[in-house]
């Protein structure tokens, strides 16, 4: 792993790439005594093992909640659009509290941390299919208690909501 690198107080390019685990450790560096939530999302370029950064947006949400504004979506999309090797690392954090403290976890997606995901990754019918493809791609990453994790799945709950919307689930 590289050195690790806080991230920027502004959104904007980097004056030199940046590997992933670098930036996540950044992330993590950055929030993990922080008392409200980050989402913190890096723009890049897949290439061998890792995904090298060239540019980063940082939203700062309150103590339960960060907002993905549509903006940043359209921006994610038009990254990914742009060459079948780009790639977006989204890093969410999760202040301390006190069951974090009590049982030391690793980090534990919420319910809305997949609800995101899922807007984001699965309902967008280019980014499914890119990722279907291998062709650009979105990760999630959460940070808690001291630790950074990704997560791949959408919540159980919000599958069969959207099942039972679409009528793919029947009674």
């Amino acid at each position: 792993m590289g050195t690790c690198c806080r991230y920027p107080q502004a959104s904007g390019g980097l004056e030199r790439p940046l590997a992933r685990n670098s930036f996540l450790c950044g992330c993590l560096d950055g929030t993990e005594h922080d008392t409200v939530e980050h989402l913190i999302v890096g723009f890049g370029v897949r290439r061998g093992p890792t995904t090298w950064l060239e540019a980063i947006h940082h939203e700062l949400g309150d103590e339960h909640r960060v907002p993905v504004p549509s903006a940043l979506v359209t921006d994610i999309e038009g990254h990914l659009a742009a060459n079948g090797r780009r790639e977006v690392i989204v890093f969410h954090n999760h202040p301390p509290n006190f069951l974090n403290v009590l049982f030391d976890n690793e980090p534990l997606a919420s319910s809305a941390d997949r609800g995101t995901l899922l807007k984001m990754r699965y309902l967008q019918l280019l980014m499914a299919l890119r990722t279907f493809l291998g062709r650009g791609n979105v990760r999630f990453f959460l940070g808690e208690n001291g630790f950074v994790k990704e997560f791949r799945t959408p919540g159980v709950l919000q599958l069969l909501a959207l099942a039972e919307r679409t009528g793919l689930r029947r009674r």
